[in-house]
């Protein structure tokens, strides 16, 4: 793409064209720093076995094949299309404001992070998706474990809970999957986790390239008793996708043509 340096020192009211270069290189590097902070949405092939993530080594990255989202302003809390704190810059150590990321607790630092703060109830949400690629297989089940991670102060009943969303198309639409599940601010630092099993995938994502699901988490579930103190933080781990190979029809060639061809009946050779 050519540029006129002329037109727009004109249009920019820069004096020189040093000047105007300056200026160019200011936007590019604008530019650039916007383009890096886009996390890249790469689909795991499940052609090439069933999925498995542990988050062991979990630092300030996503695994490959998911990616963090930007805000998102569609619906009211909790809906797979309304968010309110972005996910996808940097991971870094969950401790007391709405983020993903991992626990500085060693017992918890292979486990990903929600936390989701506030005292009204569905004012807050955070969300990733693991991108999955269904091309010739028949789409099976996901199973993951969960626990509350106990989150600093005392507190009775504070809740928070995690929806699993699904899109067939990318992300253009969404389908509740599983969930809610829900932990509370209680007694502890952590719960032994609870294992979610054999989820039947939609029949959606057969066959299909670009399937999502999108790990969601809002501050907010059912009450128990007067809530009061801080928000829990709920950890995932062990996430397992499974797919077979989809069946094919088989195809009867014959080459040969049939003969003695009567009203009722017909030799094939």
């Amino acid at each position: 793409m050519k540029i006129n340096l002329q037109i727009l020192k004109k249009v920019l009211c820069v004096p020189s064209n040093q000047s105007m270069i300056k200026v160019l290189s200011v936007f590019c590097l604008a530019i650039a720093s916007t383009i890096g902070k886009v996390d890249a949405q790469t689909y795991y092939s499940m052609s090439s076995g069933n999925y498995s993530q542990n988050f062991n080594g979990l630092s300030t990255a996503y695994p490959t094949n998911m990616n963090g989202l930007a805000v998102l302003n569609t619906g009211s809390i909790p809906i797979a299309t309304k968010t309110t704190t972005a996910t996808n810059s940097t991971l870094a150590v969950v401790s007391s404001s709405t983020a993903i990321g991992y626990d500085a607790v060693a017992a918890n630092s292979t486990k990903m992070i929600f936390l989701c703060t506030g005292t009204t109830d569905n004012a807050a949400a955070v969300g990733c998706d693991l991108n999955l690629d269904f091309t010739g297989r028949t789409a099976g089940t996901l199973g993951f474990d969960y626990a509350l991670i106990f989150n600093t102060a005392a507190a009775t009943g504070r809740a928070l809970s995690l929806i699993i969303y699904a899109s067939a198309d990318g992300g253009s639409n969404w389908s509740t999957l599983t969930g809610p599940y829900t932990v509370y601010n209680t007694t502890g630092n952590s719960t032994a986790a609870v294992s979610i099993t054999n989820i039947s995938l939609p029949s959606s994502f057969n066959n299909t390239s670009n399937c999502k699901l999108r790990f969601y988490c809002y501050n907010g579930g059912t009450v128990i008793g007067t809530p009061g103190g801080t928000r829990p933080k709920i950890s995932i781990d062990n996430i397992a996708v499974s797919s077979t190979a989809s069946a094919t029809a088989p195809t009867v060639t014959n080459t040969t043509p049939a003969t003695n061809i009567a009203t009722t009946s017909a030799t094939l050779a």
